[in-house]
């Protein structure tokens, strides 16, 4: 950690030491009872849910005798699958697997251990943005206290995904291209952890490299070291063919998602939308952003101080992603104003969709924009910059607060439920026995679902088994 904050100075480098404390807090309430690494219980108990995939992901990855690429054979045998089609972080299945082993430590979960790393990340990206920028102490507090309790990141933890919850590797590429990073190998290391964190996080960190790129020498040598590191990381973490999603719908955002707050708001209603093809479009900027982008477009004088942040290209390329999240059909709120699927009119337009059929996540890199931009606007002003508190306690109170309390609550309530797997073994025994002792598992179907075991108990059941 003192490494990392090397690269600041002063009141930032006590700044990023601050808002480090306040993220390991925000994990704390949003984790709850989970957040130690021991507590496995919180992955095994209620009914169902990507939680218990990701958690069983990793555990039979380290029960198995693959390494690298992290195979397993849990959920596909004869085919080997991947800890990647599981969402399991494959980054940290490898890093944490020979360390597990040698250690010889029991069943764990490094989940809630990453969104601790996550905020510190985030932490130190917000104060070298305001050293980087000149921003006052005030206004890189702000920003960092904004951005560690985004409730952007921490809503994927109310569905239970622990890898999209880990925004800082996104907001690391934002950092970069605001301090015009340099460095081509810091960049190929970004994108490599971005494929072993979880693949969507790819395109948009091709999308933050792309600025430096554009304004660098050597383009063609830069771009083949690229998709060599991209190659080379697909297979290092487990990308097999037959990957890509064929036919789907798409899930994608609503034209007013940047000021829908769904239902993570303590202030507002969400808005009418499309059903059920966008649930993946949550990209609210929050009432405080909203109070204080109004006052910066207000007192904006300087029409390139949006440049000074952030290069041109990277609005454009902002823009173009924000229009592709919308998917296959733009819609105002639950009205269509365009028909169902004409973007599939344009050629390729269809497979771009199938391999990013969630396109509705495309919109985050717009939303942490904005945001950052805000900041650097109230910073210009002095009487803006005495705002900046009420900009943030506005954020705060209305969504992020609140999403953060729900994900605490979620954890909770997962330890107060019934244990399926043992209410299922004991009314099944001799089945449950046989489980245990299998090396191998057929799933098919029957005319009675009474004997089925619930989601994902074989591997609870016999963590080496086939099926």
């Amino acid at each position: 950690m003192w490494t990392v904050l090397s690269y600041l100075r002063g009141d930032y480098a006590r700044a990023a030491l601050l808002l480090s404390f306040v993220g390991l807090i925000a994990c704390a309430v949003a984790w709850g009872p989970c957040l130690a690494p021991w507590q496995v219980e919180c992955f095994k108990l209620g009914d169902w849910g990507d939680y218990k995939f990701h958690y069983q992901g990793w555990i039979s990855y380290l029960r198995g005798s693959s390494w690298v690429p992290p195979y397993l054979m849990a959920f596909s045998w004869p085919d080997k699958s991947s800890v990647m089609f599981t969402d399991s972080i494959p980054l940290a299945a490898i890093l944490f697997k020979p360390i597990t082993l040698l250690l010889r430590l029991p069943d764990w979960q490094y989940f809630s251990l990453l969104s601790i790393l996550n905020s510190i990340l985030i932490a130190w990206c917000s104060c070298r943005i305001g050293q980087a920028m000149r921003w006052k102490v005030i206004t890189t507090l702000g920003c960092g206290l904004v951005l560690l309790t985004s409730s952007l990141s921490w809503t994927r933890l109310s569905v239970h995904h622990e890898a999209l919850q880990l925004h800082g590797i996104l907001i690391l590429g934002l950092t970069w291209v605001i301090t015009r990073q340099s460095s081509m190998r810091a960049w190929l290391c970004l994108i490599a952890a971005s494929i072993g964190i979880h693949a969507y996080y790819l395109p948009l960190v091709l999308a933050a490299i792309f600025p430096y790129w554009l304004s660098s020498t050597q383009k063609i040598p830069k771009a083949c070291a690229i998709l060599l590191v991209i190659a080379a990381s697909a297979f290092l973490f487990g990308f097999l063919p037959g990957s890509l999603s064929s036919n789907s719908e798409v899930w994608g955002a609503n034209l007013l998602t940047l000021i829908d707050p769904q239902h993570h708001s303590a202030i507002f209603s969400k808005l009418l939308k499309k059903e059920p093809y966008e649930i993946e479009g949550y990209a609210y900027l929050g009432f405080g952003i909203l109070v204080g982008l109004l006052l910066a477009l207000a007192k904006d004088d300087d029409p390139s101080s949006g440049e000074s942040l952030f290069p041109l290209s990277w609005w454009l390329i902002s823009i173009a992603l924000f229009i592709f999240a919308l998917g296959h059909t733009w819609n105002i709120a639950d009205l269509p104003i365009t028909p169902h699927k004409v973007i599939f009119a344009i050629p390729g337009a269809s497979r771009i969709y199938d391999v990013f059929r969630s396109s509705g996540r495309f919109t985050w890199p717009i939303t942490y924009s904005v945001s950052i931009w805000v900041f650097h606007q109230l910073n210009r002003f002095n009487l803006y910059r005495s705002i900046v508190p009420l900009v943030v306690a506005l954020q705060l109170f209305d969504s992020n607060l609140k999403s953060i309390y729900r994900q605490g609550t979620t954890y909770s309530n997962i330890l107060k439920s019934r244990d399926s797997v043992k209410e299922w073994a004991g009314a099944n025994p001799m089945l449950a026995r046989q489980l245990a002792g299998a090396n191998i598992l057929i799933l098919g179907k029957v005319s009675s679902k009474a004997a089925l075991p619930p989601p994902y108990t074989p591997q609870y059941v016999n963590s080496s088994i086939k099926s």
